[in-house]
């Protein structure tokens, strides 16, 4: 009889509740919205680089406060999210260090313990 189930079940059902938790993985949502705002403020910041550099155009300047103003936000935004990804991450690295507590302790890693009793002999 394996060791896993001859063990507690509220450890089983924190390692299964754990188990739910971490399959999210919010942490990699808050990155990518991190990255896509950043990369807008990046195009906005150069729509805004490039609109005052264009002297010909009558309507250009009147353009670049709003475009400047944009990419600020967008790169706040990007900052603010990094901030929670981190925030995220470093919650889903302490619940992954339960998680493998918990494997070893209900012998879920080991195959030994899985197999069944056989007698030598």
């Amino acid at each position: 009889m394996s060791a896993a189930v001859n063990a507690p079940p509220s450890l089983r059902a924190e390692h299964d509740a754990m188990l739910a938790r971490l399959s999210i993985r919010a942490s990699t949502l808050h990155f990518a919205h991190c990255a896509v705002s950043f990369f807008v403020g990046c195009l906005l910041g150069g729509a805004a680089v490039k609109l005052s550099l264009d002297t010909e155009l009558a309507w250009a300047p009147s353009l670049v406060l709003p475009a400047a103003a944009l990419a600020i936000i967008a790169a706040l935004y990007a900052v603010v999210r990094l901030a929670l990804g981190l925030r995220v991450l470093r919650g889903e690295e302490r619940d992954f260090e339960r998680l493998q507590a918990l494997r070893a302790q209900l012998k879920l890693d080991d195959p030994a313990a899985l197999l069944p009793a056989t007698r030598l002999g």
